[in-house]
């Protein structure tokens, strides 16, 4: 079996810049992220689960921007 690095909710919320109870009451009791339930109250994060939670949730550089037009005051 490979090694197996997992995040705690704690190191998530830091990766995500959330609160911890962000993670655990808006993406975890959501359904929003996979997790491994080690204990009855302990759960970990595989690279694998947050990868995919975040291929899921990026949004796309918006690639157009429009030039900047200059306007002179009216005199």
């Amino acid at each position: 079996m490979p090694d197996l690095v997992t995040l705690r909710p704690d190191d998530l919320a830091v990766l995500l810049r959330v609160s911890r109870r962000y993670v655990d009451e808006e993406i975890v009791a959501a359904g929003r992220i996979g997790y491994v339930q080690v204990g009855p109250k302990t759960r970990r994060f595989t690279a694998e689960q947050v990868r995919e939670f975040l291929d899921r949730h990026t949004v796309p550089a918006k690639t157009t921007v429009e030039p900047l037009r200059l306007v002179r005051p009216a005199a």
